[in-house]
């Protein structure tokens, strides 16, 4: 009888470690999943930042402007051969959706974007070309990543060839 006792207790026991084990895989996974997308956001942020940048440096006649929509930058009708700035309108990894909010300048032109997610990030550590976007606010959520084009941005301080992670 003793022996059905402890037999009992270890099989629990062994039952309550695995239990505890598999809760601390998932949290990992978890934890890995939103480094990826964190990952993906700032590579979509980059290449919106160069879509605008081209967009802006590429204005006809030198009259420099600003897109008035995500869209103009897929397709930019101000030429008689319509130009691709953007290959595409990027899904925000971190919400799943296109929505993307806007930063416009007091032309009502957008000059970035920025993830609707009110999460809090991982990430608090960034190259020089994205603090500058990103400006001196606390980046206490996602949405506080604003990636915005500057134009004293030298091109090539954006990684324009990196394929996506």
């Amino acid at each position: 009888m003793k022996n059905r006792g402890f037999a009992y207790i270890a099989l629990l026991l062994v039952i309550a470690g695995i239990t505890l084990s598999l809760g601390k895989a998932s949290e990992d996974i978890a934890q890995n999943a939103a480094r990826e997308r964190e990952t993906q956001l700032l590579f979509i942020g980059k290449q919106f930042i160069n879509a605008i940048g081209s967009y802006y440096r590429n204005s006809p006649q030198g009259n420099k402007q600003y897109p008035l929509a995500l869209e103009d930058l897929i397709t930019d009708n101000r030429f008689q051969k319509p130009a691709r700035h953007l290959r595409k309108r990027y899904i925000d990894p971190m919400t799943d959706n296109s929505d993307w909010g806007l930063v416009k300048n007091e032309q009502q032109q957008v000059i970035g974007v920025y993830s609707l997610a009110q999460t809090p990030p991982i990430k608090t550590d960034f190259e020089p070309i994205l603090k500058q976007s990103f400006g001196e606010n606390p980046l206490l959520t996602y949405s506080d990543w604003k990636f915005i084009y500057l134009p004293q941005f030298d091109e090539t301080n954006v990684a324009t060839n990196q394929s996506p992670p």
